[in-house]
């Protein structure tokens, strides 16, 4: 077993987390999701030999290296459309086992967590067995997986083990209910669990979301609008990197920024350069007209709108009464749009107007009622008017 953790910490970066837990005394059931050919794999890797793996019979009839994997010493077939399943887990159960049991019954289509089986509410209790979940991250990205996603032959993969949980009681409810509630409340707590890994091990927040994705896959594609624009994810990230040092240059950091444009490339491009300079963007929705807008964006305390002239123009939309309402406008007549040339980047023409103060409405009772230091992301009217542009005229930097 070391020399197989050596090798799966060379080719994937195989790293265990949280192994007390398996030395728990059995009845035991340890519920890993199901992603890959080779979870079992990982999994055998950090169990000890007393463990056993419930195994398909027809699955492993598949080929000779099925079941020489299926039906080894450390496995249990059995026939899943068979009633009497159960019953040959349940034995080893109570004999005090430990057993590894794919509650979703197959490899998962989609890469995510599955439908569970009513089965493992019923092991659960009939057993009276301990459960410990298992999150294999990273390992729906092998290349042997059953979803369309991208794949890669060796990604970085971690098993992530629960503490020890004992299964509620359900008492005074017939027996078919209480498996139900089993097998959800199993469930539930595997998608927890793979919340919380993600929230501790993950990238934290959106941007870097994206720029993990982006370092894995940069030639894919990113975005894709109705005009027909089309950003790879290296492309996406380069734009929204050029347009945040723009932002910075306007020392928008710590502001909260308004963001008045269709749903097209740039929409996503300008966000994600906001939220790069350190700005807060929230969305204000055009339908609604200006009054509405310079409410919301009063009651936001936003003092700069994000937008495009040809948009405006488009949308029927006149920007003077916004640049009017501001303060004081200090909108840069040289600032400019950065666009997307495939192979760098460039600026093109002046955004004359796209960038204005708008005025805060400290007075309006609306803001009296709603705390002006709202962290709220999308500033969204309750009234729409207006209408909306029959063709979105703004590309972003794609143009």
């Amino acid at each position: 077993m070391v020399l197989l953790r050596l090798l799966l910490r060379i080719l994937f970066g195989f790293r265990a987390h949280n192994l007390a837990p398996l030395r728990t005394p059995g009845p035991v059931l340890l519920l890993p999701n199901h992603v890959s050919w080779l979870d079992w794999l990982f999994l055998g890797a950090v169990l000890d030999p007393d463990w056993k793996f419930v195994t398909s019979k027809a699955t492993a009839n598949t080929s000779c290296l099925h079941r020489w994997i299926m039906t080894g010493r450390r496995t249990i077939p059995i026939d899943p459309h068979s009633p009497y399943a159960v019953r040959t887990m349940e034995e080893h159960l109570e004999k005090g086992g430990r057993l590894v049991l794919f509650a979703e019954g197959q490899i998962s289509a989609t890469g995510s967590l599955m439908k569970l089986y009513d089965g493992t509410g019923f092991l659960i209790r009939k057993a009276d067995a301990k459960v410990i979940l298992c999150y294999l991250r990273g390992a729906n990205r092998i290349w042997f997986v059953k979803h369309r996603g991208w794949r890669k032959f060796f990604p970085r993969v971690s098993a992530h083990f629960s503490d020890v949980q004992r299964p509620p009681a359900f008492g005074g409810i017939p027996h078919a209910e209480e498996r139900h509630k089993l097998t959800d409340w199993v469930r539930d707590r595997m998608v927890q669990q793979q919340f919380d890994v993600e929230m501790e091990f993950g990238p934290s927040n959106a941007l870097a979301a994206v720029a993990a994705v982006a370092g894995q896959i940069p030639g894919r594609t990113a975005v894709e609008d109705s005009t027909g624009s089309i950003l790879s994810y290296r492309r996406l990230m380069t734009a929204a990197e050029v347009l945040a040092g723009a932002w910075l240059r306007l020392e928008v950091r710590g502001e909260r920024v308004g963001v008045v444009l269709p749903n097209v490339a740039g929409l996503p491009v300008t966000l994600l350069s906001l939220w790069g300079a350190g700005a807060v963007p929230a969305l204000l929705n055009y339908t609604s007209g200006v009054p509405a807008l310079l409410r919301c964006a009063g009651v936001a305390g936003i003092r700069r709108v994000v937008t495009s002239r040809r948009f405006l123009e488009k949308a029927g939309i006149d920007p003077r009464p916004i640049v009017a309402g501001g303060r004081s406008s200090r909108c840069p007549s040289r600032s400019q749009v950065v666009g997307i040339a495939p192979q760098r980047c460039v600026a093109r023409r002046p955004f004359e107007e796209g960038s204005a103060e708008t005025a805060g409405y400290r007075g309006d009772p609306l803001h009296q009622r709603i705390r002006g230091d709202s962290q709220g992301s999308r500033a969204h009217p309750p009234q729409p008017s207006g209408k909306r542009p029959a063709g979105d005229g703004f590309r972003g930097p794609h143009r």
